[in-house]
């Protein structure tokens, strides 16, 4: 995922791995849409063995391709290696499956993955707060996502970022009930 020399520089005094040091930016069209679905499968890998059939554990590059055009992918880099991934939704989805994310002032997001090399250095909550910033300048009030209701941990790492759950959505092709969480950014 190569960059122009003027966004490459991380914040002063930071050291490779520090959240100053993370870029967030949104996808370009010349960034490899295979590697982001290595990063994704990678991510969401576990939760195979674990017996819960998360779509991004086994999608394929097309795939991946559909769900960034829905909305806005953002990508993590640190040194210029991609170590994370976002695609969020600007509010209101009125053909939603799931009541509420029909909702006009609710933003969403999917697919958020960090390579499992990287967990644990704020990646993710990163991204995450980059992406509750570009969606509340559109508007939105909620940010929400959802996931395995048994996957405890992602639901435990999502309230410690502020989210609550406010919903349950079963997807089709799925084996699991899903969470919806949420969180007022306004």
């Amino acid at each position: 995922m190569a960059r122009p020399p003027s966004d490459t520089r991380p914040a002063k005094h930071s050291r490779p791995g520090d959240p100053e040091s993370i870029l967030i930016r949104t996808m370009r069209d010349g960034d490899s849409i295979e590697e982001l679905t290595q990063l994704l499968n990678r991510a969401y890998g576990r939760f195979i063995k674990s017996g819960v059939r998360m779509k991004a554990a086994v999608q394929q590059p097309s795939e991946t391709r559909k769900r960034t055009a829905r909305g806005e992918c953002l990508v993590a880099e640190i040194g210029g290696r991609l170590v994370g991934t976002l695609v969020w939704r600007r509010p209101g989805r009125p053909h939603s499956p799931c009541r509420y994310y029909r909702d006009p002032s609710v933003a969403t997001f999917e697919e958020l993955a960090v390579n499992p090399q990287d967990q644990g250095r704020g990646i993710g909550a990163k991204l995450l707060r980059e992406a509750e910033s570009r969606a509340q300048k559109h508007g939105a009030r909620e940010m929400a996502c959802d996931t395995a209701a048994n996957s405890t941990s992602l639901v435990d790492w999502y309230r410690s970022c502020g989210y609550g759950v406010v919903a349950e959505v079963r997807w089709p092709n799925t084996n699991h009930l899903n969470v919806v969480l949420s969180k007022r950014l306004v």
